[in-house]
């Protein structure tokens, strides 16, 4: 039973996610790098969409570095989805 509502939960997500790059001009995800974040990174990964959505990240300077090897970790997982990274900044 909870199979099935998983199953249907990344259906409805991935209709959604969808339907928002064919209706809006020019959509665009920010992210934290939390857990929600990486349910709609690789989301957009499995339809196919994240060289149509440019994902933000704002450095706020106060971030632990655990979180710039992670977000390292998830740049490097992007690109292999053949998805451009532009970055004016190194940490």
């Amino acid at each position: 039973m909870e199979a099935e509502r998983l199953a249907m939960m990344e259906q409805q997500l991935a209709c959604d996610l969808l339907r928002a790059v064919a209706v809006f001009d020019k959509p665009f995800m920010t992210t934290a790098f939390i857990a929600g974040d990486m349910v709609l990174l690789d989301m957009l990964a499995r339809q196919g969409l994240l060289s149509r959505v440019p994902i933000v990240f704002i450095d706020t300077l106060h971030l632990f570095p655990e979180t710039y090897e992670f977000a390292d970790e998830v740049l490097e997982n992007v690109m292999q989805c053949g998805v451009s990274s532009h970055s004016t900044e190194e940490h």
